[in-house]
Order: structure tokens, then sequence, then C-alpha cells
């Protein structure tokens, strides 16, 4: 195919086939900060519930016609639940916490996010913890994808925490980007390699034999939370 084809011929075989009709709108942490603020002070509530407060604001609000709020207050409301118990988060961290690109229905990543949160409250730092920076050998079951993938987004989850705050804070931001870069090699080597799958494998029951109890400072209470070691 010549240039004048690409030039004439392929922008009019180019069709719009759904038109974009509206828009998400997801809230500015000051404008839910502010409707805490307000909320609180009308209910008489100091310590008002951030889930409550998520799914109120989407309650309540209005918008233009084009837009609308989408099901953000859910998501939000759903990992506030999981962070309601660590009571020295400030709200504006815990919108900062469930604003993350966290599945609420995934327990392990949650409780990569649980464990930097209670850190932030226990030092006002966040490292990347010991038991994640391993050498990740390339795995040889699916279950032990699964288990890397997961890493792989509390990698994910680390550093998009680390690019909204103070980089004294989350002070492993090259760690983990290396951390992530080994295990991402490590998935990409058994995709590619002869990856055993045994369709007996019961990948939910391996996810949970893993799960322990974490007592790092900052809850009243013993969390569930993954131990990230290396698999294979």
């Amino acid at each position: 195919m010549d240039r004048r084809y690409f030039e004439i011929e392929v922008p009019n075989r180019l069709t719009i086939s759904d038109t974009v009709t509206q828009a998400a709108l997801l809230p500015e942490s000051s404008i839910l900060s502010a409707f805490h603020c307000e909320a609180a002070a009308a209910l008489g509530e100091e310590c008002l519930s951030a889930a409550k407060v998520f799914s109120t604001f989407a309650d309540v609000a209005h918008t233009d016609p084009i837009c609308y709020l989408g099901t953000w207050s859910n998501r939000m409301a759903n990992i506030a639940k999981c962070l309601a118990d660590i009571e020295e988060l400030s709200f504006q961290q815990v919108v900062e916490f469930c604003s993350a690109p966290v599945d609420p229905n995934d327990p392990i990543v949650l409780s990569g996010l649980r464990t930097f949160a209670q850190s932030l409250v226990a030092t006002n730092q966040v490292p990347l913890p010991d038991n994640m920076v391993f050498d990740a050998q390339t795995p040889t079951t699916v279950s032990a994808v699964f288990h890397l993938e997961r890493i792989c987004q509390i990698y994910d989850l680390y550093l998009w925490l680390a690019r909204r705050s103070n980089p004294l804070v989350y002070r492993s931001e090259k760690e983990a980007r290396e951390a992530r870069a080994e295990v991402v090699e490590a998935i990409t080597n058994a995709i590619r390699g002869q990856l055993e799958i045994d369709s007996s494998e019961d990948v939910v029951a391996r996810v949970a034999e893993q799960l322990m109890d974490d007592d790092l400072p900052g809850s009243r209470r013993k969390i569930r939370s993954i131990e990230l070691g290396s698999v294979s």
C-alpha cells in the first residue's frame, strides 16, 4: 500500500460507532473535604465516617445533564470501610487512599493499601516493606502467576501514592520500580515459557493459605494481609 492510500482511503473508512453523550465526574478531594466539614457540623457528628460521606455526597450532588457521578462512591465507600479502624488517618488521607487504583474486592491488594496506611500513621513514612523486596523467580504454576500479578498491583499502588505525596514520605519509589520490573519480567518469562496449567489447582485456597495476621502499629485490631514472599 502506498502513501496515497493512507492519506485518502483510510480516513474515509474510519467511522465513529458510539457517540459520547455523557462524561463521568470524580469530585476533587477539596470538595469532598468541604462537604465532610459541612455534613459533620449539620449532623453534629465530629467523627462522621468517610464511607457515609462518600455515599451521602453521591446521593445529594447535582451535576449538569451532560455529566454524571458514576459508581466511584460505592468503590470508595467500600475501601473506606476497610480503613475505618485506622482511626489516626485524617479525612484527607482517607480520600487519597480511597481514590487509589484498588479493587475493593481484592483482599491481597487491599492488604497492601492497609499496610501503607498503617505505616503512614505510625511513622509518617511509608517505606516499601522488606518482604516485598525479593528475587522474583519465574513462576511455574497458575496460582504463582496470580500471586505475582497481585504483588505487581501493589507496586503500582505504591508508585501511584508516591507520585501524589512528598518523596520523604514514600521514600522507596526507586526500589518499588526496580522490584516491579523484576516481577513483570518473571511473569513474562512464565507466559513465554513452559508454564504448567493445572486445572485442579485451587487458586483461592492457595491465596487464603498465604494470609496471615498483621500486627503493624496504627490499628487497634489485627488484620489480614498477604505474606509477600518469593513464590515459584
